[in-house]
């Protein structure tokens, strides 16, 4: 957590003229730095405690969205892997049913090459996540 100020050249103190002067702060993180925090009470009724249940929602609603994501990210993969399975036994169970029934080799050959070719495409992907 980090803090800055910065002041005027009009600011009396900073050695300019007197009038008006201008003050900001910034900070990173969650929190205001303790001063602040009791500036906001001083300010506002409750107001370091307002900030700090506003901060508690923030991050018990992230940690519920990571949950969330991580959990879909499961079901989608759970989900290609049985349409990916259903459509093998599809292809294979066409690829019998054309040889039982006479069709061209080149029919049994198509319904064949689509398990195969998603066979060797999970292989060279496997490959290129190894390097």
């Amino acid at each position: 957590m980090s803090a800055k100020s910065q002041r005027s050249s009009t600011d009396p103190a900073a050695g300019g003229k007197a009038g008006n002067h201008v003050m900001s702060a910034q900070w990173q993180g969650p929190l205001p730095p303790p001063a602040a925090l009791e500036h906001f009470d001083r300010v506002i009724p409750n107001g370091a405690e307002r900030i700090m249940v506003m901060c508690e929602k923030e991050q018990s609603s992230r940690l519920h969205l990571e949950r969330l994501y991580a959990i879909t990210e499961v079901c989608i993969e759970a989900g290609g892997r049985i349409v990916g399975a259903l459509l093998v036994l599809a292809c294979l169970g066409a690829a019998i049913w054309s040889i039982t029934h006479g069709a061209d080799w080149k029919v049994t050959l198509g319904f064949l090459s689509v398990p195969v070719m998603g066979a060797a495409a999970k292989l060279f992907e496997r490959g290129h996540r190894e390097k």
